[in-house]
C-alpha cells in the first residue's frame, strides 16, 4: 500500500501513460508488484459480464504462472484454468474504472 499522498506526487512527476498504469494498477487494485508484472492479456476481463462468468463487474484473474519471460510470478498459487480462450478461476480481483481508463490510455497512445 502506498502512503498517504504518494498517489498524487507519483501521477505528478510520471509522463507516460505506461506509468499512469503501473500507479494506478498498484493503489486502486491492491496488486503486487508480481502480480501486475506477470499479467497477460487473457487475464484482463474490463468489461461487465465476461465470458468468464464469474464476476460481473470488470476485474482480473491473477494467476501463478512460472516460466513467464520477465520472470515475474504471483505468490498467490489459486488454481486457474483456461477453457475456450477464456481465463477462470485464480485469484479475482476487481478493477476501478482509473484502472480501465489508464490501461486503453496506455495501448491506445503507447
Amino acid at each position: 500500500m502506498l502512503p498517504d499522498g504518494a498517489r498524487e506526487r507519483l501521477l505528478e512527476t510520471v509522463n507516460a501513460a505506461r506509468d499512469r498504469l503501473v500507479v494506478d494498477w498498484l493503489a486502486d487494485g491492491g496488486l503486487r508488484i508480481g502480480e501486475l508484472c506477470g499479467l497477460h492479456l487473457v487475464d484482463l476481463h474490463l468489461r461487465e459480464n465476461a465470458a468468464c462468468h464469474e464476476c460481473r463487474t470488470p476485474h482480473i484473474h491473477i494467476c501463478h504462472r512460472p516460466g513467464n519471460p520477465n520472470r515475474a510470478e504471483a505468490k498467490t498459487k489459486h488454481p486457474w484454468q483456461i477453457e475456450h480462450g477464456t481465463v477462470t478461476c485464480g485469484l479475482i480481483k476487481r478493477v476501478s474504472p482509473a484502472m480501465v481508463h489508464s490501461y486503453f490510455e496506455y495501448v491506445t497512445t503507447e
